[in-house]
């Protein structure tokens, strides 16, 4: 009897979490609906720029996702009246999403002055832009907003609790990271972006367990999640959407660049090798066992590397024996790969020089897309004024 009630205790209190979740999470289907400029392919280079700015600023990882929650409740509450603004709009998102972080490190604490964030955009804005937008988050924002907790968190959290139980083994942080990898490619998908934290996580890395031959549904994380196996199926089939379909270079290449050194124990090299495969550019997320030998698609029967990754044979038999790979050899190992980064400090204000680029060819294409409605409806016009005469 005192196990089923505290059955019964633990149920209530997943499914008041899930509630409080769902409440706290901002609208992004309001969001695209009430944006007329900001469209979801600007929203989505803006979070990837984003994630660059705090990858070379190193705050803390949970960061950005909170600065991705502020922009969306900030796009479900204000329509954006001029793209211009957009990359202001986004970068005081994250400067607001540091200010409410609980533990500042020194250099996090550094970069709070308002004139880091100016700079950063490459001359979209002021300080005292930046300044004012802040400033509009924050009334805009209420307390439920600023302690509801990222995807990045409810990750770190159903890790804990399986190393806890002794289902993974911290040599196997390989699975960790790559659903670190799918939730930071989440972030750029306006439908993952609306789904709530705790499904989201469960959802990464149940799909990143069952990647590296791991069992995918373990007894802890059903013990910390109110959601059915069917609806953490239907998120896993969103999230092998995107890594198959989202080209994210700039995502890719940092983490290709970033984590090129890792995997040097040769007992966790074929899984550190697969993982770099994947991040490296879209592909579908073949299975390996736990011998780190891949499988075939259908989870039945070993595949030798070339057939599993698409990669010609002779690069697949290097990728096989050389471990995690650099930037330089995935670039030249997987079809469609990209190039590394530049060290971090030499990437941000590119990245904001590019952003600005993108952002003027949507905003012209969008113009000429007016123009020609408009010309159009003055034809319209001026052929029934015929027809009247």
């Amino acid at each position: 009897d005192e196990r089923a009630t505290l059955g019964v205790h633990r149920a209530l209190a997943l499914l008041t979490q899930a509630e409080t979740e769902q409440a706290a999470h901002p609208d992004v289907q309001k969001a695209t609906q009430m944006q007329k400029l900001v469209l979801p392919e600007h929203r989505q280079i803006a979070v990837e720029w984003l994630i660059e700015v705090a990858w070379d600023w190193q705050l803390e990882s949970t960061v950005v996702y909170r600065g991705a929650q502020y922009l969306d409740h900030y796009l479900s509450a204000y329509s954006v009246g001029a793209l211009s603004k957009f990359q202001m709009l986004a970068i005081s998102s994250l400067r607001t999403a540091l200010k409410h972080s609980s533990k500042l490190a020194e250099r996090e604490r550094a970069r709070l002055p308002y004139k880091h964030w100016a700079e950063v955009t490459d001359g979209a804005c002021t300080e005292a832009e930046v300044r004012s937008t802040c400033t509009k988050l924050e009334r805009l924002l209420q307390q439920h907003h600023r302690s509801h907790p990222s995807t990045k968190q409810r990750l770190r959290y159903l890790w804990y609790r399986l190393y806890d139980a002794g289902y993974v083994k911290q040599e196997q942080v390989y699975a960790y990271m790559l659903a670190s990898f799918l939730l930071h490619l989440s972030l750029l998908d306006t439908g993952l972006s609306a789904i709530t934290p705790t499904l989201l996580a469960a959802a990464a890395l149940s799909l990143s367990l069952e990647v590296f031959g791991l069992e995918p549904w373990p007894q802890p994380l059903q013990d910390h999640c109110i959601y059915t196996q069917q609806e953490m199926q239907e998120v896993q089939g969103k999230l092998r959407k995107v890594q198959e379909e989202l080209p994210a270079k700039q995502l890719r290449a940092l983490w290709v660049h970033s984590y090129s050194y890792i995997g040097t124990n040769p007992i966790q090299q074929p899984a550190y090798t697969h993982l770099q495969l994947i991040v490296s550019s879209c592909c579908k997320m073949r299975h390996i066992d736990s011998s780190g030998n891949l499988m075939a698609a259908g989870g039945s029967g070993g595949l030798d590397m070339a057939t599993a990754t698409g990669l010609p044979v002779t690069a697949a038999a290097v990728a096989a024996v050389t471990g995690p790979l650099d930037g330089a050899v995935v670039l030249s190992l997987a079809p469609g790969a990209v190039a590394p980064v530049a060290p971090v400090g030499r990437v941000t204000r590119a990245a904001a020089a590019n952003l600005q680029q993108r952002q003027q060819q949507q905003q012209q294409q969008h113009h000429c897309q007016q123009q020609q409605q408009h010309d159009h409806q003055a034809a319209a016009q001026r052929a029934g004024a015929t027809l009247s005469a």
